[in-house]
């Protein structure tokens, strides 16, 4: 009860630091496209080949049908409209957890961090300055991009 006391004592001050940033301008990393398709056409403009590394398709969100959306987000991330980028109680909890267990169990990384890891911080060593740079990324994200 001691240790929960200290962290719960001691969040809002790493969450403060988390977010000193605000007073300063950052802008994020450009996205990398999605994988188009290559078509090879013949010499009469008929289409006669396709290649593609991933089947990716960009569509419209508006396009998407609502039950889609809302499984997803019950899988993904619960509390996606209702958290801005970061869950931290979700954070704190899978954190306690983690340092309980000899290795880590839990995630608490939203919709948002997921975006932020695979977007921006590929290729990043695994440590505590990542975790912190993915919530500063993630909150940062979901400023410009709400």
């Amino acid at each position: 009860m001691l240790m929960t006391a200290m962290v719960i004592g001691v969040a809002p001050r790493i969450w403060s630091a988390a977010n000193a940033h605000d007073e300063l301008p950052v802008t994020l990393p450009p996205f990398e496209a999605l994988a188009q398709r290559t078509y090879v056409y013949d010499a009469n403009g008929n289409e006669i080949a396709v290649y593609e590394l991933e089947n990716s398709q960009p569509i419209n969100y508006a396009d998407i049908p609502e039950p889609v959306i809302q499984a997803f987000l019950v899988v993904e991330d619960k509390e996606f409209f209702g958290h801005h980028g970061v869950n931290v109680r979700s954070l704190v909890r899978a954190t306690l957890s983690n340092f309980a267990s000899d290795s880590p169990q839990q995630g608490a990384s939203t919709i948002t961090m997921q975006v932020v890891k695979n977007d921006f911080l590929a290729g990043l060593e695994r440590d505590g300055r990542y975790k912190l740079l993915q919530i500063l990324f993630a909150r940062l994200l979901d400023r410009v991009m709400p």
